[in-house]
Order: C-alpha cells, then sequence, then structure tokens
C-alpha cells in the first residue's frame, strides 16, 4: 500500500525529498549516493601521483645508505600531503558536481607533477634538482585550493537548493 503521507513519495532512485533511502517499509536517513566510480577514480589517480613522487624521491636519493630513510620518512610525508589532501576531500564528496571536479583537478595535479618531477631528474638533471621536493608540495597545494573550495562551493549550492525543495539535486 502507498503511503498517504505526500512527504514520502518515491523521488528518483528510492529517495524521497527529505533524502532518506526507502527500502521497502524502511526508511532509512543519510545521503543519495550517486555513482561510485568517481570518487575511486580519483582515488586511484591520486594514489599514482603519491606512489610516482615517493618513486622519483628514490630515484634521486641514495637510498643505499643507511642515513637516508630518516631524512626521506619526512620528505616522504611532505611530498605526499598535496595528494593525501584532495584524497580527504574527495572522501568527503564522492559523488556529484563536487566529486567530478576534484577528479579533473586530480589528474591535472598527478599529471604536471609527473611532468615537472621528469624535467627536473631525468630530461634536464641540475645539482639544484633536489630542492623540487622542498617547493613542489607548496605550489600543489596552492593549485589544488581552488579545486576543493570550488568543489565545497557546489556541495553548498546543491544542499540550498535541495532545501528549496528541488528534486533534481542532491547535497
Amino acid at each position: 500500500p502507498e503511503n498517504p503521507d505526500p512527504m514520502m513519495t518515491m523521488r528518483g532512485a528510492g529517495v524521497d525529498m527529505r533524502g532518506f533511502y526507502r527500502i521497502g517499509p524502511l526508511d532509512l536517513p543519510g545521503r543519495r549516493r550517486g555513482d561510485p566510480v568517481i570518487g575511486r577514480t580519483a582515488f586511484g589517480v591520486l594514489a599514482a601521483g603519491a606512489c610516482i613522487t615517493l618513486g622519483f624521491m628514490v630515484y634521486a636519493g641514495s637510498p643505499d645508505e643507511p642515513g637516508w630513510w630518516l631524512g626521506f620518512l619526512p620528505f616522504g610525508a611532505w611530498g605526499v600531503l598535496p595528494f593525501a589532501g584532495v584524497a580527504w576531500s574527495v572522501r568527503i564528496r564522492r559523488d556529484g558536481p563536487g566529486a567530478t571536479l576534484l577528479l579533473v583537478g586530480a589528474v591535472l595535479l598527478t599529471s604536471a607533477s609527473t611532468f615537472l618531477l621528469y624535467q627536473a631528474f631525468v630530461a634536464e638533471p641540475d645539482a639544484q634538482s633536489g630542492i623540487v621536493f622542498v617547493f613542489l608540495p607548496v605550489w600543489q597545494i596552492l593549485a589544488m585550493l581552488p579545486f576543493v573550495l570550488g568543489a565545497q562551493s557546489l556541495r553548498s549550492r546543491a544542499a540550498r537548493m535541495a532545501d528549496d525543495g528541488d528534486p533534481r539535486t542532491r547535497p
């Protein structure tokens, strides 16, 4: 039997206007989930970028020396910090237009970082190339700020539209 409450009417794929999952007679509070492929793809791209960065650190360093690994640990953490920050943002916004924007940012971050590291250590090696590992994370964080803030803005906009009762949007 149909539920006579107009707020409980079905909208889209089993979700009512209040954002509850509708599973048979049960209403489970929660967000509507979109396609998780975008979030998973972004995580994969970011993991690849972090691994490439760490790989270039090992390539440029002297891992056969015992003391080298003590210096590698803090610089390795510093090198993957931008990737981890964007991954955290993707975790919050796994679906919707914000996740798509973060995926675009992740692809740009990984490809630009790979290109710059390749140029600094393989194509045109220099005695000063190691300084790239100090400044590249700062540039990466600054470059990703518009993507992260834009994704948050898109999420806030979608939440405001959903509060207005527009069933085409999802927070």
